[in-house]
């Protein structure tokens, strides 16, 4: 597992921790929502991000001051099914 470790302001690190895609929470992901179908028609990988993109911002209304309890994109796309916004 390879991280990758950035801070936006002194006291609040974050972490990105990159997965390969054959992990089975990105397995689930994929099949949970049909990703795989929404990526198809794209041509290249940028095309792949955008339609993912374009995707996600439709999953909820955009809410600058409420937070998702587990920040896991799983958790966040369930909780915006039951009509929670989010900040982007």
């Amino acid at each position: 597992m390879d991280v990758l470790g950035f801070s936006d302001g002194p006291e609040t690190p974050r972490h990105w921790r990159w997965s390969m895609p054959t992990e089975p929470y990105l397995t689930a992901l994929r099949t949970e929502y049909g990703l795989e179908a929404l990526v198809a028609p794209a041509r290249t990988y940028l095309e792949r991000v955008v339609q993912i993109c374009h995707w996600t911002h439709g999953r909820w209304q955009h809410d600058g001051s409420n937070h998702c309890a587990q920040d896991d994109p799983r958790s966040i796309l369930r909780d915006a099914a039951e009509g929670k916004g989010f900040a982007c």
